[in-house]
């Protein structure tokens, strides 16, 4: 009898092994992870405009005041300004997004457990939040969704525990969430909507012989209680004077639009076979759509926001990515615990598989794996995951859809980490050795975060109109230095050898997606 070798042997003993240990597993994964995520708040060599505007709010705040022109709720500038004297203020912003990151996996985890009772699903489910690359990029900049995804879950984790109870604290709770929400983003109003929508169908399914006003206690009080802590806002600002109101109208909608907003939709959650689960499920499961009506109310509500406002893909993802990630992983634990519709789920998942190929080859989607490598190894182990589904081996299928989704995740960051960093770098030295008078064509608020300072001031300008760029322009504005940056427009093209009047006196370049991209800072003499 032919020996065995002993590697064999060896490769069966881990197998067995980890199979027994899947919960150690997964944890062990889920705590390598966010250690990876702590190491990382510092991976972007700058932030984006938005971001500044922002901290620029926070700053005023401090001051007990807010900008006029800032278009944003203020809760979220309001937390940053609770900000130790001394400490930087980017580095603050990005300490915070992390705790709160943390914190809404720990919310998310908190109500995932009310449907999941499986502690090895259950941290599955965190791991796929987490790595979700949607969700993890924007964890990494300061901007407001994580907390409003916070927010949203802390609603629906305290709507399904306290759901059936006639206690008024709940819904006084309740309301006070949805305020906190409507000032830390707009979306706000949706969530409070959804929120009414959930207690008038617990109202109307009551079958108790209560009076109609008894039963609408809960909704009212929500309600009032959201207006009393959002009066002071919208008496300071009226919401509907916003500008946010004015984008979606300077809008082209076409196919292209449509495509793109359709493609995001279904490949949400970095794995491309997903929304293929949904044929494992009966008909009749769908029907207790009710029974969770204001989170049905939400996604619907939320997902026509993203269409009507597709400017903000991917980033309008954010507050309903925590319910699909759900939906995920019970299809998944669904679908494998029996024979559950396997062709018509295979037959799904090889045409998103084919969907995937053929619309983000053309598209390119940053979100989705844009970079040719990425992209084909993406296609490629979204095939393996749809015959691990067809062969109905979960394990294997878990561990390509974990590979799917590190794999967009890692293709983003790459591509984003360095966007803006010549214009940061150059801005940076200015505001340590130049003084005086700077105009700069930067739209995202990093050369006047860094250099509207004691010893200078800078003013935005277009330069692809040259007239700021004359020399008796310059002399009359009293300008002396010029900071250039095709950040924007890589296509901007300005000739310095033309003009005797102005030195290059530092510059800054680096190589993102393939494009060379620079800044220039230039003296005028």
């Amino acid at each position: 009898m032919r020996k065995r070798p002993k590697w064999k042997g060896c490769m069966t003993l881990l197998l067995k092994t980890l199979q027994a240990n899947e919960k150690a597993l997964i944890l062990a994964l889920l705590t390598t992870l966010v250690i990876v995520r702590i190491a990382s708040t510092n991976v972007n060599s700058a932030e984006w405009g938005d971001s500044y505007r922002i901290l620029e709010a926070s700053r005023a705040i401090r001051q007990f005041t807010y900008p006029e022109n800032e278009k944003r709720p203020p809760l979220f500038s309001a937390i940053l300004a609770v900000r130790p004297q001394g400490v930087d203020e980017i580095t603050w912003a990005r300490g915070y997004m992390l705790v709160t990151t943390l914190l809404t996996l720990f919310v998310f985890g908190k109500f995932a457990k009310v449907f999941i009772k499986s502690a090895k699903w259950l941290l599955l489910a965190v791991v796929f939040l987490l790595i979700n690359p949607i969700f993890y990029y924007w964890s990494l900049r300061v901007y407001a969704d994580v907390l409003f995804a916070l927010l949203v879950l802390t609603n629906f984790y305290f709507f399904e525990i306290w759901k059936g109870s006639q206690s008024l604290k709940h819904a006084l709770v309740l309301g006070i969430v949805c305020g906190f929400s409507i000032l830390t983003r707009f979306e706000g109003y949706l969530l409070l909507a959804a929120t009414l929508v959930g207690l008038v169908y617990t109202t109307i399914t009551d079958r108790t012989a209560k009076p109609l006003l008894t039963k609408l206690k809960q909704p009212l009080l929500a309600f009032i209680s959201t207006g009393l802590i959002i009066i002071p806002w919208l008496v300071y600002k009226n919401p509907l004077a916003s500008s946010y109101f004015e984008e979606p109208a300077g809008r082209e909608y076409g196919l292209t639009m449509l495509a793109t907003y359709v493609v995001s939709y279904l490949f949400i959650l970095g794995v491309v076979p997903s929304f293929a689960l949904a044929f494992s499920w009966d008909k009749n499961k769908f029907a207790n759509l009710g029974k969770y009506s204001n989170i049905a109310a939400f996604v619907i509500l939320e997902s026509i926001l993203i269409l009507v406002w597709p400017a903000a893909l991917p980033r309008l993802f954010m507050p309903i990515l925590p319910i699909f990630v759900l939906l995920f992983v019970l299809s998944v634990q669904h679908c494998f615990s029996g024979n559950n519709r396997r062709v018509i789920v295979a037959l799904a998942t090889f045409c998103l598989v084919v969907l995937y190929i053929l619309f983000q080859g053309y598209l390119r989607l940053q979100f989705l794996g844009s970079h040719t490598l990425v992209f084909i190894c993406i296609a490629l182990v979204s095939t393996l995951a749809a015959l691990s589904m067809l062969l109905r081996k979960l394990r294997l299928f878990l561990l390509f859809s974990l590979v799917s989704a590190l794999g967009m995740l890692g293709s983003v960051i790459y591509l984003h980490k360095d966007v803006y960093k010549t214009i940061k770098d150059v801005s940076v030295r200015a505001s340590r050795e130049r003084a005086g008078k700077v105009i700069h064509n930067d739209t995202s608020g990093i050369v006047d975060w860094y250099l509207n300072t004691n010893k200078a001031s800078s003013t935005y300008q277009n330069l692809v109109d040259k007239k700021f760029l004359k020399e008796t322009y310059l002399q009359n504005e009293h300008v002396t230095y010029i900071v250039i940056t095709n950040e924007h427009d890589p296509n901007l093209d300005i000739d310095l050898k033309k003009r005797p009047y102005l030195s290059l006196i530092d510059v800054s370049e680096n190589r993102v997606g393939g494009k060379m991209f620079h800044t220039w800072l230039v003296q005028v003499n």
